[in-house]
């Protein structure tokens, strides 16, 4: 089973995505709800993987976004030294959703960010590209919303040993401000 310590398996709902071939989608409480999957070596940096490369993509519906946390995790990879990361939150104007690679324990990181709303339906890409483009992109329902070409993280991202979750965090994996996430993903 890939459902971690400490986390409780989110309910099972109608599909969100059109023409979905699946009968159920995962809702997320915000609470307590996380789905925690195993570090392997063909997800993180190693054997089976090097890297270079990394495309994280998602179909969600924010319910509400917490104005006054670090970010409401929808993936998080790693702890607070080398992770990947992408969450919603409120930067006191608007609600954001970000796209995070961090190296170092927060020096140096990467990100890209669009504006998003709650109750609306979001397909979103971000695609990594540290040694050949060198470039973060972040897709929404197929168009280019945001890129970051100055990367500071370099040619590769670093290993890391801890899990990966959905919908929470599993280790200590920080934002774009280098502060902890500090909460779960509340999904419609």
């Amino acid at each position: 089973s890939h459902n971690g310590v400490g986390s409780t398996s989110p309910s099972f709902v109608s599909p969100i995505i059109p023409s979905s071939p699946t009968t159920y989608a995962a809702s997320f409480d915000g609470l307590n709800n996380q789905y925690d999957i195993a570090d392997d070596p063909k997800i993180n940096t190693g054997t089976g993987y090097l890297g270079y490369q990394r495309a994280i993509s998602v179909w969600f519906i924010a319910n509400t976004i917490d104005q006054t946390g670090n970010g409401s995790a929808i993936w998080s990879e790693g702890g607070t030294t080398n992770s990947l990361n992408m969450y919603v939150y409120n930067n006191g104007t608007s609600n954001n959703l970000y796209c995070n690679a961090v190296e170092g324990g927060g020096s140096p990181q990467d990100y890209v960010s669009y504006p998003v709303s709650t109750g609306v339906l979001y397909n979103v890409g971000c695609m990594f590209d540290f040694n050949g483009a060198g470039r973060i992109d972040m897709y929404i329902d197929g168009k280019l919303v945001d890129s970051n070409t100055s990367l500071a993280v370099g040619t590769s991202l670093a290993a890391h040993g801890n899990n990966n979750a959905l919908g929470g965090v599993d280790q200590n994996t920080i934002n774009h401000l280098s502060s902890q996430l500090s909460g779960k993903f509340r999904s419609e």
